[in-house]
């Protein structure tokens, strides 16, 4: 019976503290980006879409927003990016 006991006591304190980590935090973004490739990708995600600083050739190809947001679910090519360009890095995705 002490055994039981001592679970429910658990499960309860468990429920608890699942109950009053959710009051303070929340619902919460769980989108983790430990890599370099798609820690790139989040940043690219979270930027505004600027059509007026795209190459003009690659406009010329297809001007749809919907064709840029498909890119940045891609992959990132390293060797063929230039990561240390200043003042910011370019990256070929």
């Amino acid at each position: 019976m002490a055994f039981l006991r001592r679970l429910l006591f658990y499960i309860i304190g468990i429920g608890l503290g699942y109950l009053i980590v959710q009051a303070f935090f929340g619902k919460r973004d769980f989108d983790f980006a430990y890599f370099a490739g798609p820690r790139v990708l989040k940043v690219l995600r979270t930027k505004p879409l600027d059509s007026a600083s795209l190459n003009q050739t690659v406009l010329d190809l297809r001007a749809d927003s919907a064709y840029y947001r498909a890119i940045m679910d891609g992959r990132v090519l390293f060797k063929e990016s230039e990561q240390r360009k200043e003042p910011c890095g370019v990256y070929v995705v």
